[in-house]
């Protein structure tokens, strides 16, 4: 049994010279010991804009905007703008957003561009409003260049092609729902008549919100329902895109069955009939 001991006390003691580096005499270099390092935790990735855009928005002087949250509306001159890489605007004219922002729903092209602000410091002329990712504080925008004269004959159908996500106007309420729409126009030298609907969705109820109205003058946007009022309707005006043929661009709330208010953005794509 002692023999057993002092053995394993010996090798015991070689191992830890070894570990030291040593090899029980005076002249060599110890060997640093083991560091145990002390690594941060990885910060929070940063939230990323989602959507895409097929080109830039091209501005002009005639650039304007329609701007929508629960609690602002601002339909107005978009000049200047300014685009992020990922294709979120981040300044309609006096509008900015800035600090750790994020933007959603980012769609667009040369003629156009909308998203949702859901996260950042969003400036608006001498407010400032702080926005912490809450689907129902969105603010939805869309940009786009007015038309300079409006055909004097002719008729259109007119598609959607993007959209934000409807937003509620609490967050008591199903966050998210979705949008489409269609419509005619009828030019004639009075102006042009616009018969049509944006449908919205959210969880098991829906809405129709009526888009007919009538435009007179190129620049006019014009308001169905209680649009103006905080209430169910749309903000409806012809845009360009380039060509002869205008689009169509929407602002709304519409309201469900259940008396939720909805908001959101559209563009439309319109060929001649």
């Amino acid at each position: 049994m002692s023999i057993r001991i002092l053995l394993s006390l010996s090798v015991l003691s070689l191992s830890l010279l070894q570990a030291c580096g040593g090899d029980g005499g005076s002249g060599g270099d110890a060997a640093p010991a083991a560091l145990t390092l002390n690594v941060p935790a990885a910060e929070e990735p940063a939230a990323a804009d989602i959507g895409a855009v097929s080109a830039r928005f091209v501005a002009n002087e005639n650039a304007r905007s329609i701007l929508l949250s629960k609690s602002a509306q601002s339909i107005g001159s978009a000049v200047p703008t300014e685009q992020a890489d990922s294709g979120a605007m981040v300044r309609i004219g006096s509008k900015t957003l800035s600090g750790d922002h994020q933007t959603v729903d980012i769609a667009g092209d040369a003629h156009f561009a909308l998203g949702r602000w859901v996260k950042g410091t969003l400036t608006r002329d001498t407010e400032t409003v702080t926005l912490q990712g809450q689907d129902h504080e969105s603010y939805h925008y869309i940009v786009y260049n007015r038309l300079a004269a409006l055909p004097l004959d002719g008729q259109l159908q007119c598609e959607s092609v993007a959209a934000t996500a409807p937003t509620a106007l609490s967050d008591t309420h199903q966050k998210l729902g979705s949008a489409s729409g269609s419509a005619s126009v009828s030019f004639d030298p009075s102006g042009a008549v616009i018969q049509g609907t944006m449908q919205v969705h959210a969880g098991a109820q829906s809405a129709s919100v009526d888009l007919s109205t009538a435009i007179q003058h190129p620049p006019a946007v014009s308001a169905t329902g209680r649009m103006f009022a905080n209430g169910p309707g749309a903000a409806i005006v012809l845009a360009n895109l380039g060509d002869a043929v205008p689009g169509l661009v929407v602002g709304y709330r519409a309201q469900l069955p259940g008396g939720d208010l909805y908001l959101g953005v559209a563009r439309f794509t319109c060929t001649p009939m």
